[in-house]
């Protein structure tokens, strides 16, 4: 049975949006900020974006470079920064924290998830949790707006990391993981040929120059969709 691999794009502008879409990726991570790792963009872009393309978005949720937040008043204005895209037809948001101890924190997931009203992507906050990984996956199963978790597989080489991301597909299910994290051309040939991964994430490799301030490059969305075609799915 044909497996259909889907791409998502890292955007950051309407036009990036626009070329994302035109090229035919099938979602796209609205974020600001690609020099921090991605923080929350603003109202006004995600708002243009949804006027000018039928792209399914999802926006991060992350007014701050951090991945461990303990102050209250920083805890309150991360599910503050949720709240603003509640309403919104989007497809989703993208958030992520960890405890001091390495857990995922699931009381500020909760609070992001339902001030936002949306699903939610658990972004690679993953890959900063040290309890072990089962542990961390029944905690995200027990929030139940969490749909996928974006992981890079780790470190290693792309056998390893497709190896690494599929055996986290088959332990997480019903949850979909998503593989991102420094996606190269060869990382979505070699995804594209495993029976388990079904949505890839890049970033960089589809901008400019492969520079985090270059602008999505159609003709690289392209490439990688091609690549991932070749891997034998439709």
């Amino acid at each position: 049975m044909s497996r259909r691999v889907r791409l998502e794009v890292i955007v950051s502008t309407v036009d990036d949006a626009r070329a994302a879409c035109d090229a035919g990726a099938h979602r796209a991570e609205v974020v600001s900020r690609l020099d921090e790792d991605g923080l929350t963009p603003s109202r006004a872009v995600v708002e243009q974006m949804l006027a000018a393309v039928p792209l399914p978005l999802r926006v991060m949720v992350r007014p701050a470079n951090e991945f461990v937040v303990t102050a209250p008043e920083a805890r309150a204005a991360i599910v503050a920064d949720a709240a603003q895209w509640a309403g919104l037809p989007l497809d989703g948001i993208v958030t992520g924290y960890v405890t001091p101890d390495g857990r995922v924190d699931e009381d500020l997931l909760r609070a992001v998830a339902d001030a936002s009203g949306h699903r939610v992507t658990y972004h690679r906050a993953i890959e900063r949790v040290t309890v072990p990984m089962g542990e961390a996956v029944e905690t995200l199963r027990r929030v139940p707006s969490v749909d996928r978790i974006l992981t890079s597989g780790g470190a290693g080489s792309w056998p390893e990391r497709a190896g690494a991301l599929t055996r986290l597909q088959r332990d997480a299910r019903p949850l979909v993981v998503i593989a991102g994290g420094g996606v190269d051309a060869d990382g979505a040939a070699c995804l594209a040929t495993g029976n388990a991964i079904r949505e890839i994430h890049v970033g960089r490799t589809v901008r400019v120059g492969q520079r985090v301030d270059g602008a999505v490059d159609p003709a690289a969305v392209r490439r990688v969709l091609g690549l991932i075609a070749r891997g034998g799915f439709g």
